[in-house]
């Protein structure tokens, strides 16, 4: 995924007032590119995590650093507004464990930037444009890291729909009504592409370009990567409410429209 789109989707966020530069952010699998984009765009209250800790000249300043297993996160539920991953999860060996998690921490909700699963992707990973396993990152490391748990083994490049994100969450947190926003993004890993021995797979990609930009346009949701924002909810469903304590319980008048209570 490109920066551009990592920016101009936290700049549309703020646009919307779904963000702000004074809300706390912890970015999970974060690197020097959460840092860049969320220093470029004011914010002031970023905590950046990884599964190792950062050195001290990764260049992370001014913000934060900690260790944290997104798979494992040990924060407190609600510890920060919103939780951020920029193409991490698929790096995971239990992803939507992962996904889950970072609800739990977030007051606010979440943000994903991960690969799209669907017909097109599909057709690109046969013709081995698109990897299966993130063989690229490990090379572009030494052999030494980039791969599942940026270690040296590559990882699978598991992909997403939105539905999937979703209905995690909502299995998750059955009791709220869980919504989500998605925007999709076209993005061609030129350079991975250049690093092949096999340049058939380069030219086909330089070749289909300019359709597949069309096809984007036309159908944004077969593009190859997305961000999906999905808000912390506090709305219950219909069937259920609250008690005097604060408990979640079904709604007996609810249940007593829809059919028999035994």
């Amino acid at each position: 995924m490109s920066d551009t789109f990592y920016a101009d989707t936290l700049r549309r966020l703020i646009g919307a007032g779904r963000l702000h530069q004074d809300m706390s952010i912890l970015v999970v699998c974060g690197t020097h590119v959460d840092r860049d984009v969320f220093f470029n765009a004011g914010f002031r209250n970023v905590t950046i995590s990884n599964i190792q800790q950062a050195p001290d000249d990764a260049g992370l300043a001014p913000y934060s650093t900690i260790c944290q297993d997104v798979e494992a996160l040990s924060v407190e539920d609600e510890a920060y507004d919103w939780l951020v991953v920029h193409h991490g999860l698929h790096h995971c060996r239990t992803p939507h464990h992962a996904l889950t998690g970072m609800y739990r921490a977030a007051r606010c909700g979440i943000i994903v930037f991960e690969p799209c699963h669907n017909a097109l992707v599909r057709i690109g990973r046969w013709l081995k444009v698109g990897q299966e396993y993130e063989v690229h990152a490990v090379a572009a490391n030494a052999l030494a890291a980039g791969g599942v748990n940026n270690e040296a083994i590559p990882n699978y490049v598991y992909r997403f729909t939105v539905d999937e994100l979703v209905a995690t969450i909502r299995a998750y947190a059955p009791e709220f009504e869980i919504t989500a926003q998605v925007a999709y993004h076209l993005e061609i890993h030129w350079q991975d592409l250049h690093a092949k021995q096999d340049r058939r797979p380069l030219w086909l990609a330089r070749l289909a370009y300019p359709f597949l930009r069309l096809l984007m346009w036309i159908r944004p949701s077969w593009a190859n990567t997305m961000c999906v924002v999905i808000p912390k909810s506090k709305t219950l469903h219909p069937w259920l409410q609250q008690d005097e304590a604060g408990h979640v319980v079904p709604n007996e008048a609810w249940f007593q429209e829809f059919g028999r209570v035994e």
